[in-house]
């Protein structure tokens, strides 16, 4: 989404052994669950090993995103089209 302009969390997709690099507050999810399974708010870097563990029971690959806060989430479903991003209806 941030390749087509729109303004995204920044974040890293990490493996197990992986190490975060993006300074808390961080939110650390997997990346092939749904939007609760798996999903921690990280506020200081002590945190960060039991937020990866959980997130790995769930996915192979984690999400770690810096936190906004009063952020807005926006879900739609996205299509690839001739190379180009097509939201459905």
């Amino acid at each position: 989404m941030a390749a087509a302009g729109v303004k995204v969390p920044f974040g890293e997709l990490l493996r197990q052994g992986d190490i975060p690099t993006i300074k808390p507050p961080v939110v650390i999810k997997p990346a092939s669950s749904d939007n609760s399974c798996g999903v921690t708010l990280v506020k200081n870097v002590a945190d960060y090993d039991a937020a990866l563990k959980t997130a790995f029971e769930h996915s192979d690959q984690v999400l770690v995103e810096e936190y906004i806060e009063l952020g807005r989430e926006v879900r739609c479903g996205i299509l690839v089209k001739d190379g180009e991003l097509v939201g459905l209806p």
